[in-house]
Order: C-alpha cells, then structure tokens, then sequence
C-alpha cells in the first residue's frame, strides 16, 4: 500500500536528505532522490493522518497537524460535543500525570536502588 494512505505524524519532522528508507518496502524507488520525493508527495497529499503514541489532537498541544484534525473536527459538526467531552480528557491526563503518581515512582526507583 503506498505511504499515503497512513503517514504518521511522527514523519513530520523526518529529514529526508538524511533519512534511510526501508529498502525492502515497495512503496519506495531504490534511488535517494526518488524515495525523498514519495515521502515528501506522501507528507504533502496524505490520505490518512497516523497521531501516534499517548499524544493526540484532542487531548494534548501542540500534536504535528493538530491543525487538520481541528478544522476536520468543526467541519464534522461534532465540536459542542468534543467541546462537553474536554474536561474528561483533561481529568484523565491529570491523573496520569498527578504529582501523587510521581512521587510514587520516585520513591519506588530509589527503594530499589536501596535494595541492589
């Protein structure tokens, strides 16, 4: 399948002069050049958009192409309800991140420092 049809955010900030393409992958020319050109057509025209890892458009700043998934959200028609939604997501990243959770795992890491 071309890359096109899944470029994941992450893409964004390749450097493609410097950037070693799969070989083995058939959506990419064997030439530097031209498989810099795919990637770059990929980046500019994609299909789909790929948020990946923990930080995506609705629940955290400053994602690559937050941007596009905000436009596509008020063209939807859904953004009242994201909007209803935020405080959920917004509580559920302040739980992951608590100052409580930290401590915790500090004070886990430097027990078992103790013990080694």
């Amino acid at each position: 399948m071309p890359l096109k049809f899944v470029v994941c955010t992450n893409y964004y900030h390749t450097d493609t002069r410097t950037a070693s393409f799969y070989k083995e992958n058939d959506g990419f020319p064997q030439r530097h050049e031209e498989a810099c050109r795919t990637f770059e057509e990929a980046l500019a025209t994609p299909v789909q958009l790929h948020y990946v890892g923990g930080n995506k458009p609705w629940n955290s700043l400053c994602v690559p192409k937050q941007s596009v998934w905000l436009s596509l959200l008020w063209e939807s028609g859904c953004t009242a309800d994201f909007l209803q939604a935020l405080p959920g997501f917004i509580r559920k990243r302040l739980e992951r991140y608590s100052l409580k959770r930290f401590y915790t795992k500090i004070s886990k890491r430097i027990a078992n420092k103790k013990t080694k």
